[in-house]
């Protein structure tokens, strides 16, 4: 097997827009870092960028473009949204449809995507001469201390008494409990005899301290990641898990002491993963590819076209609701294009890497990993962001922001589908699988 490195600048211009405001400089600059798996089986492409998300039709688009950059199929390229929230959001259908309402949009559109992954298309063109052959895969796990905590702090009513976000600064937040998290770090690397040649690590929280700052910004884990490329030599990529219900909130006051901090934990995480790093040897024959493709269903708000039309065009409507409905809108469009969404896992070795779409909670890396309880199994979510949060059937009904159907936007029924998803690409045999190889 060999590896293509590459790599883009993704920030863009002053004057662009971020997720929340109109971008007036650059704290920490963003970027986009990927490889291309090459051997004996139909080349596998790994993006991760520091964007908010890439939605939709947006995303398909993204895929395309690097795909013919490799004589890949688009099926067998991820593009991974770290998540920071200083940062660009890119939903063409959304923005246009916004825009032709007169509504405020904080969306990129395809130009702004196009250019990127057009940029990353010529970085893999450069670096195509300079790839390196693999032949051993490392796995590495510790536990990272203080940085992940539940969002949604419970009471004993099963119902959601406080959401408890990226960061808190009352007692409640900061005494309540940490909650249901995966406290493990994931680091998988690949090797050139003993030398190593980069990183791909995985760690399941919310990735900003403080935002809306209207400051490009890569926030902790981009800091972190770059630590991580000092200390080790190589680069490394950082991919979100399944983090939609899972923040820094307990542990980070939103103070630049507390971004430090959580600088500080999640580069010894790094360290100590990278420090117990097992190798085994890698060949093509080791490296597998596998999707499913599963149908989510909406929540009924969501799929109600007629009563989403007259809000979007409802002047004495809030902006947000206004904006709400157009994604829900947008997102039933696209739904007519490309009705399933595939969930798709890489096999290196003894590591399997699972790839889903959007903010996953946390249950589903949980039910994922214990379906292999003994095996290495990292996570990463927030692979296209069309759907919002994707919550378990419990959600709604116990409340919360992360209930709200414009931002969880799928059915109840949704859970038995990934379910039976993460069965089927963790344990499964063949059936639904797309390009194994």
């Amino acid at each position: 097997m060999r590896v293509i490195q590459f790599s883009a600048d993704a920030t863009p211009k002053v004057g662009s827009m971020l997720a929340y405001h109109r971008m007036v400089g650059v704290t920490n600059p963003l970027l986009a870092r990927g490889v291309v798996l090459e051997g004996d089986f139909q080349s596998i492409v790994l993006v991760t960028v520091d964007w908010l998300g890439v939605a939709g039709r947006t995303y398909r688009h993204f895929q395309a473009i690097l795909a013919g950059a490799v004589g890949t199929t688009p099926e067998r390229v991820i593009v991974h949204a770290v998540h920071q929230h200083d940062a660009p959001w890119a939903d063409a259908d959304t923005d246009q449809l916004l825009s032709e309402l007169g509504l405020p949009s904080y969306f990129l559109g395809i130009d702004a995507v196009e250019c990127l992954a057009n940029n990353l298309s010529l970085s893999i063109e450069l670096a195509r001469a300079n790839a390196i052959d693999i032949t051993q895969v490392g796995t590495g796990v510790a536990d990272v201390e203080k940085v992940a905590s539940a969002r949604r702090v419970m009471g004993d009513d099963g119902r959601v008494v406080y959401g408890r976000m990226s960061s808190c600064t009352d007692a409640i937040g900061q005494l309540a409990p940490e909650g249901l998290i995966d406290p493990k770090f994931r680091l998988v690397s690949l090797w050139h005899n003993d030398q190593p040649v980069v990183g791909m690590a995985y760690y399941a929280c919310h990735p900003q301290s403080y935002y809306r700052t209207a400051m490009a910004d890569a926030d902790f884990v981009g800091l972190a990641r770059q630590r991580a490329d000092l200390e080790t030599g190589v680069p490394h990529l950082y991919f979100t898990g399944f983090a939609g219900n899972v923040a820094a909130g307990k542990w980070n006051d939103g103070s630049r002491a507390a971004r430090a901090q959580l600088v500080d934990r999640l580069a010894a995480a790094y360290r100590s993963a990278w420090d117990n790093t097992q190798r085994v040897a890698l060949s093509d024959a080791d490296v597998n590819w596998k999707c499913v493709d599963a149908v989510l269903p909406l929540c009924v708000e969501a799929a109600d076209r007629a009563a989403l039309e007259s809000v979007s065009h409802d002047a004495n409507a809030s902006v947000a609701d206004r904006t709400g409905a157009v994604r829900c809108i947008t997102l039933n469009h696209d739904l007519e294009i490309a009705p399933t969404q595939g969930l798709c896992r890489l096999t290196l070795g003894p590591a399997d890497i699972v790839f889903g779409p959007a903010e996953l909670f946390i249950e589903y890396q949980l039910f994922a990993q214990s379906l292999r309880p003994d095996g290495f199994v990292a996570m990463a979510g927030y692979c296209d962001q069309r759907y919002g949060y994707i919550g378990t059937a419990v959600t709604r009904r116990e409340g919360g922001y992360e209930s709200w159907p414009h931002v969880n936007r799928v059915a109840d029924e949704t859970e038995q589908v990934l379910h039976d998803a993460l069965r089927e690409l963790v344990v499964g045999g063949d059936a639904g699988v797309l390009g194994d190889g």
